[in-house]
């Protein structure tokens, strides 16, 4: 039976890369060298725990829809480190060495493709798992999408989603557009925001 292994994969470099930059005594040839070797090693893993038959590593394009929409859109959000941005295509071979595509889109950003690969695919009864820790997939989590946290190597559930925003997926939509998004600098309504005892 077909299944999709669907891996944001900026979203699995960037936190590796994080970590190996921390590892003392390592200059940047070393860290992009650890970082590849692990983002192979986490791709090998991810394949076997999905059984998947089919995988694609998605890569986010050059400012997408959103940036036209709302220009201030992650205004603030760091840039990826110049070392990993130049050597992106390097890396890239720790998901090709493994069989599994990468994909780099002109604009399009890898959560808009990846959204959508999973919702087509579901529509036709194909199975697939989103390797990511972007809250914005949570509202797809169906019986036929699955999304997986490789960091705390686990899949997110409904039940998950409810206990940690009280609220049920479906409505996570109306929630965020409330309440605004502060990793990527989108304003929620004014004086709407989580209730506190201050």
């Amino acid at each position: 039976m077909a299944h999709l292994l669907l891996i944001d994969a900026l979203n699995l470099i960037r936190r590796i890369y994080a970590v190996d930059c921390e590892q003392a005594g390592l200059n940047d040839e070393q860290i992009i060298k650890s970082c590849s070797q692990r983002v192979k090693n986490a791709t090998r893993k991810l394949l076997k725990i999905t059984q998947a038959t089919h995988a694609i590593a998605v890569f986010d394009g050059d400012r997408s829809w959103r940036y036209h929409l709302y220009p201030e859109y992650k205004a603030t959000r760091k840039p990826m480190p110049n070392e990993l941005k130049v050597n992106l295509e390097n890396v890239a071979t720790a998901f090709t060495d493994n069989n599994v595509k990468a994909y780099f889109p002109t604009q399009d950003e890898a959560d808009d493709i990846l959204a959508t690969l999973a919702f087509k695919a579901s529509n036709h009864g194909v199975a697939s798992t989103i390797v990511s820790t972007d809250k914005g997939f949570l509202p797809l989590i169906s019986e036929h999408i699955k999304i997986y946290d490789y960091f705390k190597q686990q899949t997110i559930s409904a039940d998950d989603v409810a206990n940690k925003f009280s609220i049920d997926k479906s409505k996570l939509h109306d929630f965020w557009g409330l309440m605004g998004d502060k990793t990527n600098d989108i304003p929620g309504v004014k004086g709407v925001g989580k209730k506190n005892s201050d």
